[in-house]
């Protein structure tokens, strides 16, 4: 493997295709802890699975939401045709946000990937459950991240907690939303886990009368620093240490 000279944080990476290619990679910082590496993909190809971290194999199980043994015929009906890699994982995202519609109250605390399939709706774990579901039944190891965004379109309210997927493809866990509604650099983690379950956002016991939450924070804008405001991106982003 080779690596050019990093200028103004730019760098390439080329490898067999045993392994993965990068070209035209960027490593930007939004703020926050830890670098954010943004990666324009000409092209990426399969990681043998014998090469995945230890701590990304939980990832490919099923789990309490995310029933992947259940739905692998239809996940490689659907996808099985496009080429392993980045491109194959997006267009599960795609898919998801083209067929499932957003709606409040369509779900509830039970609500797995299976009844979202079957309902066409949901909100933004129920989307989350769905698209960790398809990748893990495509063997990507993939993961739900609670946190909230920032960036969103104000018509649809306030910044509010949100949850979206991160996927391990090409030796590094990327972010996907597939609700479509925030741009992947305004993502602000708060927790990770294999589904809802292990990191909802409030776990709740006896009577609790709930209300709507309230999120503030501001973001810094820096060009001259080199830090600026999410804003969406075709990049395929990666924040995970």
């Amino acid at each position: 493997m080779s690596r050019s000279k990093a200028v103004a944080r730019a760098f390439r990476v080329h490898a067999s295709e045993r392994g993965f290619d990068y070209r035209g990679c960027t490593m930007v910082a939004f703020g926050g802890a830890g670098p954010v590496h943004a990666l324009r993909i000409a092209r990426k190809l399969k990681i043998p699975r014998v090469v995945l971290p230890v701590s990304a194999l939980r990832f490919l199980h099923p789990s309490r939401y995310c029933q992947a043994d259940l739905v692998q015929k239809r996940a490689w009906d659907e996808f099985g045709h496009l080429p392993r890699g980045y491109a194959q994982v997006k267009a599960v995202r795609d898919w998801v946000e083209e067929k499932i519609r957003f709606r409040i109250g369509a779900s509830r605390p039970s609500t797995s990937a299976l009844d979202t399939l079957a309902d066409g709706a949901g909100v933004c774990r129920d989307f989350a459950h769905t698209m960790i579901t398809l990748c893990r039944a495509l063997n990507y190891p993939a993961r739900i991240v609670t946190g909230v965004d920032y960036g969103a379109d104000p018509a649809l309210g306030p910044p509010d907690f949100h949850a979206y997927v991160e996927v391990y493809v090409g030796g590094a866990w990327y972010l996907f939303d597939p609700t479509g509604i925030s741009p992947v650099t305004g993502l602000i983690r708060i927790g990770t886990g294999r589904d809802a379950a292990d990191v909802s956002f409030a776990t709740i016991f006896g009577p609790v009368r709930t209300g709507m939450p309230s999120v503030a924070f501001d973001a810094v804008d820096d060009p001259a620093g080199g830090i600026t405001s999410p804003a969406r991106t075709e990049l395929a982003v990666s924040t995970a240490g």
